[in-house]
């Protein structure tokens, strides 16, 4: 009988951690599900373009703070008129040899019916030929595309620190992706003088139509926000070179007032306060150099298929020079234009062969005479030691925080853990807050 009333409370007490462990799951489920961004490919043949970014707007408006709420459907409403444009005229060009007639959503507006030529986009051979014009243009210096849209604070040649260039194409996703980072660490980076520019190509399928609908939404953003630089090349994972290429061509020629740029990755999350304090106490030291996280002894991918793809004819070692990781290089506007100019010398088309574009960066610092310089505090991921190391004075960038409907929740989980381990250091050591 004693051994009966011993083992029953213990059988109920396993049955209640179940419960409460099943519960836990069940919660953590729920939430996941309801802040994972739905794939685009997977739902495209079932809907509509603008029926899908109505969708994903549902989900992700909650996310932002609601001062901003109004804004954020303002330009959504023009987004929506693109893609559903966009999506007719695709309907139209799958049954028909001749391309449609371009259509013009003036800005995305109605009233000012200003027009824009935009460049042809050739194919990859001939891509960057009609922009040889361009050198003897009232300047000396080669740009390598048409600026179709451009960012506020360099046009208005305002003061800052740095200026990060977030790679951000023309999609449903990115548009909402793009407010989610203006109202979470980008709003707070701006109050120390740290600006972000979310920087994007043409969208190939408004290009393959023979319409500009995806330039009048960046026109629109833009209006509103005054943060997008948009550029004249097809905005695709092969076509990162370009993107870093126009990025540090840009700011080195327009946006020369302000010392410091980065590249980042639409993933890579700025601690502002670390970061803006990085660039208080070191920031000199960067000037005449690359800053990132330097990568060593990876081996070239020689598999065609492979995304990080390397062929011999570009490499021919089999290990891959060392080299930045793309997701954050930080540059001077000085270095920044050494870059720039090194690439016709190396060769255009030799640079844009390569879909891993950072790899290729070696060989431009070179030519430029630039030296690569590691970048404290960059994280390719979460330390895997987060409670040791994530309220690390140290930790200035982290990257792929994703999808970005986490980014506000983890940038509050930090503050907030963060602020109970003072507190708890505080009570437990003494002198520690003295």
């Amino acid at each position: 009988m004693d051994i009966m009333t011993e083992w029953l409370p213990r059988v109920q007490m396993r049955k209640y951690l179940a419960l409460c462990l099943f519960g836990f799951l069940a919660i953590i489920s729920f939430i996941y599900s309801n802040i994972q961004f739905s794939k685009v490919p997977n739902e495209i043949a079932s809907q509509s373009l603008a029926q899908y970014l109505a969708r994903v707007d549902q989900k992700s408006v909650a996310l932002v703070d609601p001062v901003h709420k109004s804004s954020l459907l303002s330009v959504n409403a023009a987004a929506t008129q693109y893609f559903s444009i966009m999506d007719a005229q695709l309907r139209k060009v799958a049954g028909n040899s001749t391309p449609p007639a371009e259509q013009s959503l003036h800005n995305g507006t109605v009233g000012d019916k200003t027009e824009m030529k935009v460049p042809p986009v050739e194919d990859d051979k001939t891509e960057f030929r009609y922009a040889l014009h361009k050198s003897n243009n009232f300047s000396d210096h080669f740009e390598p595309f048409p600026f179709l849209v451009e960012p506020r604070i360099c046009k208005e040649r305002r003061p800052a620190k740095i200026v990060i260039y977030v790679g951000s194409p023309v999609t449903a996703d990115d548009i909402v992706r793009r407010s989610i980072i203006r109202n979470s660490w980008a709003a707070d980076a701006k109050k120390l003088g740290i600006e972000t520019v979310f920087s994007t190509g043409r969208d190939s399928e408004a290009v393959d139509a023979n319409h500009t609908g995806d330039v009048a939404v960046a026109i629109e953003e833009n209006k509103r926000f005054g943060d997008i630089l948009m550029v004249n090349y097809r905005d695709r994972w092969d076509h990162l070179i370009l993107k870093w290429w126009t990025d540090s061509d840009y700011h080195a020629v327009h946006c020369d007032h302000i010392p410091f740029m980065a590249v980042a990755d639409s993933d890579s999350v700025v601690l502002v306060k670390e970061f803006s304090e990085f660039l208080d106490k070191y920031g000199n030291e960067y000037v005449d150099d690359l800053g990132c996280s330097v990568l060593t002894g990876l081996a070239a991918s020689r598999v065609e298929s492979d995304r990080y793809y390397v062929s011999e004819h570009q490499w021919p070692n089999k290990t891959l020079p060392p080299h930045c990781h793309g997701a954050f290089i930080m540059a001077s506007a000085k270095t920044a234009r050494k870059m720039s100019e090194a690439v016709p010398i190396l060769g255009i088309d030799y640079v844009s062969s390569f879909k891993v574009y950072d790899v290729v960066l070696t060989s431009i610092a070179q030519i430029a005479h630039v030296k690569m310089r590691e970048l404290d505090g960059f994280y390719y991921s979460l330390p895997y030691n987060a409670a040791k190391n994530i309220c690390a004075s140290s930790m200035t960038v982290i990257h792929s925080i994703k999808p970005p409907a986490i980014i506000p929740a983890f940038l509050e989980y930090r503050l907030v853990f963060c602020a109970l381990l003072f507190a708890y250091k505080c009570l437990l050591f003494a002198g520690y807050c003295g």
